[in-house]
């Protein structure tokens, strides 16, 4: 048996064949002849007996060539013998591994639980021994580990929780390299792709939202704003749906399903100026899952109060020598609007110009001496306006003064 790697160059002496005849002169001549299924690899020297390699060797078409070498003497009749010679062709590493597929495509949940297999990647080498043993590596699309590789199965795994949301795909490179001294290397792509799992919970990002409302508005409904929630899963689980849950006792607001918050009731100020709305946004997966937001609502005052008195008339009594800048009085009123709609001005008329009044704090004061033999009574008119846009609104209220 002869053994022969796969990589010999074409005529090389791979074998010597040698005969002996113990007859002398040419009947002790030998000459050498092949047969046997060499495939037109092999040739001998007829004289020298040389086995040569005439054609290129390849393990993988063919690992071991069986030939018989016929030694033939010179006689007359000629003697001849046979021996029979195994060519092993021994294996070098001109294979390289090929996978069984060049793209792996593969969708998987993203709740998938660590250590899962996944899916199993397949390369074959003609080669045998080391240099057809196959290591299988995740060589790029990796960054974050989150799956690995069984070196010898090729079965890819999860390796640490997965999270559509942050990362929904991946293309891994996956590396089969032999054992040889010198590896030759194939590569695959295996394309991953996560499937959404309902795991987010809506946000409203801009919640609290704050609205102003005016007071008195007509031709309800009237809309007031848009609200929006946001939910990172897709499809059925990012599909949301909107309802007001509370604080809509009076059933003064609607919320449309896609988000529209409506005013459906006149509203009054005076009554109350302040809702505080809670909304709920709830996806369509199964299950499903909701989240809340608030609204506030604040309504615009509008100048529908005017001015009321503490009293419709006011009654006092002054000394006669009182000193002209003497407080005769102070007229109270309020109203119930609010900014300037609230703010109070007074003016008087009457009491032949013997008093006058401050406009903002409505204390009566005397303007002159008085005396009481040229005028014992006087009967004043005050008249209370608030701030209002264009025009104010006024009450008034009368003043009776005695002389005393």
């Amino acid at each position: 048996m002869t053994y022969i790697q796969e990589n010999t160059p074409v005529d090389t002496v791979v074998f010597t064949a040698q005969a002996t005849d113990a007859d002398s002169g040419p009947n002790s001549y030998v000459e050498y002849a092949l047969r046997g299924p060499f495939g037109n690899k092999f040739s001998i020297g007829t004289i020298d007996g040389d086995v040569r390699l005439v054609g290129e060797l390849d393990r993988e078409e063919l690992s071991n060539y069986t030939l018989t070498v016929v030694a033939t003497d010179k006689g007359e009749p000629p003697l001849s013998s046979t021996m029979d010679v195994t060519m092993v062709v021994l294996d070098v590493n001109d294979n390289t591994p090929s996978f069984s597929q060049n793209i792996y495509d593969i969708e998987i949940e993203e709740n998938t639980l660590t250590g899962t297999d996944v899916i199993q990647v397949f390369a074959s080498d003609a080669d045998e021994g080391t240099n057809g043993q196959i290591r299988f590596s995740i060589s790029g699309g990796n960054t974050n580990s989150d799956f690995r590789i069984d070196s010898v199965t090729g079965v890819i795994s999860v390796a640490k929780q997965l999270d559509r949301e942050a990362r929904s795909s991946y293309s891994l490179v996956v590396q089969a390299a032999d054992r040889g001294s010198s590896p030759r290397v194939d590569r695959t792509t295996v394309n991953i792709v996560l499937l959404d799992v309902n795991d987010c919970s809506p946000v409203f990002e801009l919640s609290p939202y704050t609205v102003h409302v005016q007071e008195n508005l007509e031709n309800l409904p009237k809309n007031i704003l848009q609200v929006v929630a946001r939910d990172d899963d897709q499809g059925a689980n990012g599909q949301l749906s909107y309802m007001l849950s509370g604080g809509n006792d009076e059933a003064a607001f609607s919320l449309s399903s896609s988000g529209q918050l409506s005013l459906t009731q006149t509203l009054d100020r005076e009554a109350q100026g302040k809702y505080t709305l809670l909304i709920t946004a709830t996806d369509s997966g199964s299950p499903s899952l909701s989240g809340t937001g608030t609204i506030t609502v604040l309504v615009s005052d509008v100048n529908d109060n005017v001015p009321v008195f503490t009293s419709s008339n006011f009654h006092t009594t002054i000394m006669e020598d009182a000193p002209t800048g003497t407080d005769v009085l102070l007229v109270n009123s309020s109203d119930a609007d609010v900014g300037v709609n609230g703010v109070i001005s007074y003016s008087l008329t009457g009491g032949h110009g013997q008093f006058s009044i401050n406009p903002a704090t409505g204390q009566i004061i005397t303007s002159s001496l008085l005396n009481r033999e040229d005028r014992a009574n006087y009967q004043l008119l005050v008249v209370a306006t608030d701030g209002g846009q264009p025009q104010g609104l006024s009450s008034s209220a009368t003043c009776v003064r005695d002389g005393g």
